[in-house]
Parts: structure tokens; sequence; C-alpha cells
């Protein structure tokens, strides 16, 4: 699914797992955001063609930050993954546009530190459903 986001109209918002993310990031640097549909096979042997079913939805969202001690959604989001808890995160095309709300969790942090760059921090994050919450779209 291609989701249309301009670099200018794109919002990030962020919050307290289980509730609305509200407060928008805007110290993100570079946001990568996937919606995948997943497949199952279902031919049977009397079957021509393979025939397929699509199955769950599945949601990548990757995050860069430049690396900055007094950044708070940094922070946030590096302490959401050394504890492994939640965070609500709500990312849309344009300010009132459609996109995924979902508490989200993180699964991976690489930092690169480039001989002639700002050292970067990036996350890869996906959806949970802590406290029952599934992800919508909206």
């Amino acid at each position: 699914m291609a989701v249309n986001m301009s670099l200018t109209d794109a919002k990030l918002y962020r919050g307290t797992a289980g509730s609305t993310p509200t407060t928008e990031v805007t110290t993100v640097k570079d946001v990568s955001f996937s919606v995948e549909i997943g497949e199952a096979n279902i031919s049977s042997r009397a079957s021509l063609w393979e025939l397929t079913e699509v199955t769950l939805l599945k949601a990548e969202l990757t995050l860069t930050f430049n690396s900055d001690d007094s950044d708070t959604h940094l922070a946030a989001l590096i302490t959401a993954c050394v504890t492994r808890a939640a965070i609500a995160l709500k990312i849309v095309n344009k300010t009132s546009g459609q996109g995924l709300v979902a508490d989200w969790k993180v699964t991976k942090m690489p930092t690169e530190q480039k001989l002639e760059s700002e050292v970067s921090v990036s996350f890869t994050i996906k959806p949970t459903n802590y406290n029952g919450r599934m992800p919508s779209w909206g």
C-alpha cells in the first residue's frame, strides 16, 4: 500500500501508550513507513493456478534522529527500547490526514557514527496490542 506523504505535510505524533498521541515530533530527521499485507496460498490439487488470499496487515515505521541529549522525543524512544515499553505514535500524511495510530514497540535501535556526519540514532518500530488497543487507520 503506497501512502502519499510529502516532506512538508507528513506528521508524526507521540504520546503515552494507551492514549491518542497529540505531541508532534518535530525533531525526527527521516521517516519511513510501510504497510504490507500478508498472503496465504489457498490452492488445491484441483487448481490450475496458484491462488492467493490476503491475510494480516503488517506495519513498520523507521525513524532517524540526529543524536541530541536535549531531544525529549529521542529520549522517550531510547527509554521505550531499553525498557521494552510501548509508546503511542500516530503517523499521518498531513495535519488532518489519514494514517495509523497505535501503540508501538521498538525492535531495533542502530546508531551510526560516520566520519563526516553527525551521529544518528534510528529506530525500527512495529505495532503491538499493549493494553488491548489494536492499531487503527483513520
